[in-house]
């Protein structure tokens, strides 16, 4: 068993949520474990529910919907940065690539390459949380599936650009 897979078999036997102390920890505790796996893990939301476990009366699902997005909307914005930051990483690293390169062509250029990219990504995720937040059953029309799309959407996008100029297994 190699030294990844060990350390990822430690981190996915137990919630990642109760190796941290605070829900920053526990989220940034989940984006490495989404990065090394190379995928988003389901603890993307373990602070959205130690937050809602929180509220009295949430085990008998007396939760108003106000109440539920006070716990997603700051997971949501913590993920948005993630991504944010993350671009931000691997627009640094194309920015030197490029320059490595000897000044590569619009066409061949990774930061050009990139900026296309992020910008596809954003049309994408505004799209994608609009449909949701107009969708059909349950939440339908509240900015609840929005938020909750946002969080799910940045730290997928998050984990994506995380393998960005690290070098790669295979």
């Amino acid at each position: 068993m190699t030294f990844r897979a060990v350390v990822l078999s430690g981190l996915l036997a137990a919630p990642l949520g109760a190796m941290a102390d605070t829900p920053e920890e526990s989220q940034n505790a989940c984006f490495e474990a989404s990065s090394m796996m190379g995928q988003m893990l389901p603890c993307v939301s373990d602070a959205v529910r130690v937050c809602l476990e929180d509220i009295p009366g949430y085990d008998q699902k007396g939760v108003r919907p106000e109440q539920m997005l006070g716990c997603v909307a700051p997971v949501a914005a913590w993920w948005e940065r993630k991504a944010d930051a993350e671009y931000e990483r691997v627009l640094g690293v194309a920015l030197v690539q490029d320059g490595e390169a000897g000044g590569a062509t619009p066409v061949t250029s990774r930061v050009a390459r990139l900026k296309t990219l992020q910008a596809a990504w954003l049309a994408y995720r505004d799209a994608r949380c609009a449909v949701d937040m107009v969708g059909t059953g349950p939440g339908a029309e509240s900015p609840l599936a929005a938020v909750s799309c946002l969080m799910n959407e940045s730290a997928e996008h998050a984990v994506y650009l995380s393998a960005w100029g690290k070098p790669r297994p295979f």
